[in-house]
């Protein structure tokens, strides 16, 4: 043989022996050489997603055995066996886990429409608890934000839409009608709680919260229709404070801001008139952040010549002056037209 002939038989030889390692190494090893299509994709072009929109994040922990062994999209990985849900299960799951991201990055109304999203690629059961425990975390942050920044007809949008888009959640209906009732608005209540009257669950707080409403005045005013009145005011510090009575028992001082949408009466005055403050509680905006405090209804609150019943009235320290025991929000004064004549000192209503 020459050599060219010699060379020519090695270089097949090898060819052959390289063909039959990869061979092997592919039917050994085929994860090595799969592609896997549930890897997480990196949105690309996209400058309002957060920088760490790319990282793995766990969904959430609502049951440890249940997710045991779904490992693969965000560090989660499908039984053996898994078929035509795998896909779901990725979309699923990335949609929660960008909503989260969203979240931390304090993006609510984007983090809502991904968890919307999510609603629709739910296939297990599951998967509809790990939503619905996901939703409600989510909700209940962006809840605390609004009313922080005193955005609560945004808070009545939201639970509006969820309680539409989603009916088999009847808590968002519920939230929905006592956001409107907090708000002064019982007749917009009556709808969300009308749907909810015979759930298993949810039901009785929904007839009673109805039957309280029917059984007040409907924001019922004393004066006469039409009339306008002029109540007198106190300046203290360039701000306003005006007298109202509450259960027709007690006169007290309180100071108009209508920033407040609700109207809050320091705790001592409540339970001097004789409610207990270890019932139910809401979330209050203050100088402070946020924070929880008892709610009560008042039989009657009047100013003026004006008496509405059934009035949404929260307990908390304010700090103020020892003359003034309060603030009068918007959950009242949203009953009237009004406007304050500072060089008389004058708060002037109108009803509506």
């Amino acid at each position: 043989m020459t050599k060219s002939t010699l060379g020519y038989a090695a270089g097949l030889i090898l060819f052959f022996a390289l063909g039959a390692l990869l061979g092997y190494g592919i039917a050994t090893q085929p994860a090595l050489f799969s592609f896997q299509p549930n890897a997480p994709m990196t949105q690309q072009g996209n400058t309002n997603v957060p920088s760490d929109a790319g990282s793995a994040v766990n969904p959430p922990h609502t049951s440890q055995s249940r997710l045991a062994g779904q490992q693969g999209l965000y560090g989660l990985n499908q039984t053996e066996g898994a078929s035509q849900s795998a896909t779901n299960l990725s979309v699923f799951y990335r949609l929660i886990s960008q909503a989260q991201v969203y979240e931390k990055a304090h993006q609510y109304e984007l983090g809502l429409e991904f968890l919307l999203q999510a609603s629709f690629e739910i296939s297990t059961v599951e998967e509809q608890d790990i939503f619905e425990e996901v939703l409600a975390k989510f909700v209940e942050t962006y809840r605390r934000s609004l009313i922080q920044t005193g955005q609560l007809a945004k808070l009545d949008q939201i639970y509006e839409s969820l309680a539409m888009q989603m009916p088999n959640l009847s808590s968002y209906q519920l939230l929905l009608g006592k956001l409107r009732m907090r708000m002064g608005n019982p007749d917009a209540a009556l709808l969300p709680l009308s749907q909810i009257t015979n759930h298993p669950t949810l039901g009785a707080e929904a007839r009673q919260l109805i039957e309280d409403i029917e059984n007040r005045a409907e924001s019922a005013l004393d004066a006469q229709a039409g009339e306008t009145q002029r109540v007198a005011l106190k300046l203290l510090a360039d701000q306003y404070v005006v007298t109202i009575v509450i259960n027709d028992q007690m006169k007290i001082p309180v100071l108009i801001d209508t920033g407040a949408a609700v109207t809050i009466l320091e705790p001592d005055v409540l339970q001097a008139l004789g409610y207990n403050l270890a019932g139910p509680s809401e979330y209050f905006a203050t100088a402070n952040g946020v924070v929880e405090a008892p709610m009560v209804w008042v039989d009657t609150l009047t100013i003026g010549g004006s008496r509405l019943q059934g009035v949404a009235i929260g307990g908390l320290t304010l700090g103020l002056d020892k003359d003034v025991r309060g603030l009068l929000g918007m959950n009242v004064l949203r009953h009237f037209d009004f406007k304050i004549d500072q060089s008389q000192r004058l708060l002037i209503l109108s009803d509506r």
